[in-house]
């Protein structure tokens, strides 16, 4: 009986610890990071959200002001971006403006 006691009570607390874990792994589901990967930490969905909210601080800074064309977004914004990635992260991005653009791309077109 104290064996099943004891045993009970190891169950409750793996269970009280999986209960602790679940917002994180929900998390984890909702950025597109719970899965292993096998090919590169750049294909992780997070970077786009990552990138998007980047690119959008830095534009303003990089737009020249024009009298006569509408502002288009500069190529200079997702360079700096993904330079700026790659400092913070060497291991993790490394420095590719072209990728940084066609997830800033993609993303704001799945959103409109």
């Amino acid at each position: 009986m104290e064996r099943e006691i004891q045993k009970a009570g190891i169950f409750i607390m793996l269970l009280d610890e999986e209960l602790q874990r679940a917002p994180i792994i929900a998390w984890k589901e909702q950025l597109g990071i719970d899965k292993k990967v096998n090919g590169p930490k750049q294909r992780q969905y997070i970077w786009s959200i990552i990138f998007e909210e980047l690119t959008d601080l830095l534009i303003p800074y990089c737009i020249k002001p024009t009298k006569f064309t509408p502002p288009k977004i500069p190529g200079l914004a997702f360079k700096v971006a993904s330079q700026l990635m790659n400092r913070a992260q060497p291991t993790l991005w490394a420095d590719n403006p072209t990728l940084v653009k066609s997830r800033y791309i993609a993303l704001k077109e799945r959103r409109e």
